[in-house]
C-alpha cells in the first residue's frame, strides 16, 4: 500500500517473495495489522523511507508487538532512530496507544511522517565525544496504566545501583523516568528497562531488557518474590550492562542504528561518515542492497584501529523519479531477476576452525570475500556458524566465484 505496488508469492512457506513497487503517493489511511505480536518497529523500519518521500504527509495505523524479542523496541525507534534522522532532515512521530507483547500482540501505534521536500542532509558521526548523560526509563505496564505507588524510592535505588554500573564513566548524569503505559488488558502486567546514553557529539546508544511479568502477573502470579524496586534495579542494571561494550569500544554509532542509516545516507546530499565497531551482518546487508538499488552510490570503508570508518557519498535524491535508463542500470529488482539466481553453501576446510580461532584472520578473510563479491557481482559471506560460505548469485556469478575461491581457500587454509 505504501508504494502502490503488488506483492507476489506472499504465502506461508514461500521462499521467493516479489514486490513490484508502483508510484508513491501520500495517504492518511494506511493500515498494517499483524494479528500477532509481529514487530510494529520492523514495519516502520521497512516503510519509513518511502513514506518520507511520498510527496505529502502520511499516517499509518499499526497494530502488533511494540516490545518483542529479535526486533528494536519502541523506545529505540523514538529515542535513537527518530532524533538521528531528524539531524538529516527527516521528520516522523510515533504515538503509542497500547503496548503489545509476545504472544498476544495487540499493541497499537500511530505513525505520522512529514514529507521530505529537499534531499536529506549528510550526517557526520565519525567522532563520539564524551559520554554525558544516561536516560533511564523504567516501564511498569499493567492494564489501564497505573503508576507504581513507590516511584520515588524506586528511582533512588535504581540511580544508586547505576552509579556502580557506570563507575568507569566519571561525571555522567543519570536521569530516571518511570512510565506506566497501557497494555491490552488488566490481566497483562509487564516490566522492563531501557537506557539511552548520550555523548557530546550527539551519539546515542541504546540498551534494554525484554519485558517480563510483573510480580502477581502471568508466570509470577501467586508466587512470592522480589519487591518492585528490586525488580527494577535488576532490569536497569541489565539494560545498562548491555550497552557498556559499545561504550568501551569508542564507536560513535549504535550497532543497531548503523544498518538503519545506510539507505537514508545513500539518498542524502553529501558524504555521511559513521565510526562503527565491526560492521554487523545487518549493516553489511544494508550496504549490499543499497548498492543494488541506488545508482551512483559510493561507499568507502577504512579501518581505524579496532573500529571502522564508513563513508557513504549519497546521490542527493529529491523525491523525483529517476530516468528508467538510469534507475535500471545494473540493478536487479526482487521478482525480476533471472531464473538461475540461487545460493549455494560451500563448506570451509577444517570446518572454518582457523577463522574461529583468529579474529584478525577472519577479518582479513571476510574483507577478501567482500572484495571478490564486488568484483564478480555475487554475494559471498561466511555463515553464522563460521563453517561455510554462502555464495548467492546467477549461475555464471557462482561459477566465477568458485573458480577464484579455490586459490583463496588454499591460501587461508594451507596448514589445515
Amino acid at each position: 500500500d505504501v508504494c502502490g505496488g503488488t506483492l507476489e508469492k506472499d504465502w506461508v512457506g514461500s521462499c521467493d517473495v516479489a514486490l513490484r513497487p508502483g508510484q508513491l503517493s501520500p495517504s492518511s489511511s494506511l493500515r498494517a495489522h499483524c494479528g500477532t505480536a509481529g514487530a510494529i518497529t520492523l514495519i516502520t523500519q521497512a516503510s519509513l523511507v518511502p513514506l518520507l518521500f511520498a510527496g505529502g504527509p502520511c499516517k499509518c495505523d499499526l497494530r502488533g508487538g511494540t516490545d518483542v524479542a529479535w526486533s528494536p523496541p519502541l523506545g529505540f525507534l523514538k529515542q535513537v532512530l527518530r532524533p538521528t534522522l531528524a539531524r538529516m532532515g527527516a521528520s516522523f512521530e510515533v504515538q503509542c496507544e497500547i503496548r503489545g507483547f509476545y504472544p498476544q500482540g495487540g499493541g497499537h501505534c500511530i505513525l505520522e511522517t512529514k514529507p521530505v521536500r529537499a534531499p536529506l542532509k549528510a550526517i557526520d558521526m565519525s567522532t563520539r565525544g564524551d559520554l554525558t548523560r544516561a536516560n533511564v526509563t523504567l516501564f511498569s505496564c499493567r492494564g489501564s496504566g497505573r503508576a507504581p505507588p513507590d516511584a520515588a524510592q524506586i528511582s533512588q535505588r535504581v540511580e544508586s545501583a547505576l552509579r556502580k554500573t557506570f563507575e568507569a564513566i566519571p561525571g555522567i548524569a543519570i536521569h530516571i523516568t518511570l512510565e506506566s503505559p497501557k497494555s491490552l488488558g488488566e490481566h497483562i502486567g509487564k516490566q522492563w528497562a531501557e537506557v539511552v546514553v548520550e555523548s557530546s557529539s550527539g551519539a546515542l546508544f541504546h540498551g534494554s531488557t525484554e519485558p517480563k511479568d510483573l510480580p502477581g502477573f502471568g508466570k509470577a502470579k501467586g508466587k512470592g518474590g522480589l519487591a518492585l524496586s528490586d525488580v527494577f534495579v535488576t532490569a536497569a542494571c541489565a539494560a545498562a550492562s548491555s550497552v557498556l561494550p559499545q561504550l568501551e569500544q569508542g564507536c560513535a554509532v549504535d550497532v543497531h542504528l548503523a544498518d538503519q542509516l545506510i539507505l537514508p545516507a545513500s539518498l542524502a546530499s553529501g558524504t555521511s561518515k559513521f565510526l562503527l565497531a565491526e560492521p554487523s551482518l545487518h549493516t553489511q546487508t544494508a550496504i549490499y542492497i543499497a548498492k543494488l538499488m541506488v545508482p551512483g552510490l559510493k561507499v568507502k570503508e577504512e579501518r581505524k584501529g579496532k573500529l571502522t570508518l564508513l563513508e557513504i557519498e549519497g546521490i542527493a535524491f529529491d523525491g523525483e523519479l529517476m530516468p528508467s535508463e538510469v534507475a535500471n542500470e545494473g540493478i536487479e529488482i526482487a521478482g525480476s531477476r533471472s531464473d538461475d539466481y540461487d545460493e549455494e553453501l560451500l563448506a570451509l576446510p577444517s570446518q572454518g576452525k582457523p577463522l574461529k580461532a583468529n579474529s584478525d584472520l577472519r577479518r582479513d578473510f571476510e574483507a577478501d570475500m567482500k572484495a571478490l563479491s564486488e568484483e564478480i557481482g555475487a554475494s559471498i559471506v561466511v555463515n553464522a556458524g563460521g563453517d561455510k560460505l554462502v555464495v548467492s548469485g546467477t549461475f555464471k556469478q557462482r561459477e566465477d566465484a568458485n573458480a577464484q575461491l579455490t586459490d583463496i581457500l588454499a591460501f587461508y587454509f594451507a596448514d589445515t
